[in-house]
């Protein structure tokens, strides 16, 4: 399997690439670290799972999860969102967000949601 982590931090985006060597279900692990750079990456990639910060500063995770939904429907999308963001959370989960992860208090959920959705 493939992966693609779009996060902005690269604290977080490196943990959850260790998160995911840990699982050792994936092939490849592909990092970007903006909207722009996400959907090209998906784009060329089409990976089997996304980790997609909601916070991204283009400020476009909506949009992404979109262009995700419409190209690749297949892949599952799990969002990580800032301090339970229950507006945000409607509206990722009508989006197409296959899981949507507080990634404050449910960081740690990560590799046992990949394990259940995958």
């Amino acid at each position: 399997m493939t992966a693609l982590i779009i996060e902005s931090s690269i604290h977080i985006n490196q943990r959850l690439k260790n998160y995911l060597l840990d699982i050792g279900r994936f092939e490849l692990i592909h990092q970007a670290f903006s909207c722009m750079e996400g959907h090209c990456k998906a784009e060329n990639i089409k990976p089997d799972v996304v980790l997609l910060d909601s916070s991204l500063p283009d400020n476009c995770a909506l949009e992404l999860l979109g262009s995700i939904r419409s190209s690749i429907p297949a892949c599952k999308v799990i969002v990580l969102i800032d301090h339970g963001d229950l507006h945000l959370s409607y509206l990722l989960s009508a989006s197409g967000a296959n899981v949507i992860l507080d990634k404050y208090k449910e960081f740690d959920r990560i590799s046992e949601v990949i394990c259940m959705i995958c």
